[in-house]
């Protein structure tokens, strides 16, 4: 598909969704598609969309880079971190770290000064 094509699909799929959203019933959907209407947003939404399911499933930045085509896992470090399981983890190995590696790194700096 090319660049062309894959625009035009979308701004179909996006006016739809639009439509969509200003005949429902909910009060709250009105008011999203006047919002969306008077936005400019378009493509790259969905590649941040994307990032970010990858990151809820992703253990580590590879997972999350390789499928985005990024060069540097830098750039999906920015998703992996706004997720909270990738929080919650985060704080368990520091948690270990601090109970485990902390006491024994103190316990063989003391018993090398002996």
């Amino acid at each position: 598909m090319s660049a062309k094509s894959y625009r035009q699909y979308f701004e179909k799929v996006k006016k739809y969704f639009i439509y969509c959203l200003r005949n429902s019933s909910n009060i709250d959907d009105k008011l999203l598609a006047h919002h969306l209407s008077m936005s400019k947003w378009s493509t790259h939404i969905g590649r941040g969309i994307f990032s970010n399911m990858l990151a809820e499933y992703a253990e580590n930045p590879y997972e999350i880079a390789v499928p985005r085509g990024d060069n540097s896992l830098l750039s999906s470090l920015i998703y992996l971190k706004r997720t909270t399981r990738f929080r919650k983890k985060l704080e368990e190995r520091i948690n270990h770290m601090h109970g485990y590696y902390m006491p024994r790194l103190i316990e063989d700096i003391s018993g090398s000064k002996k």
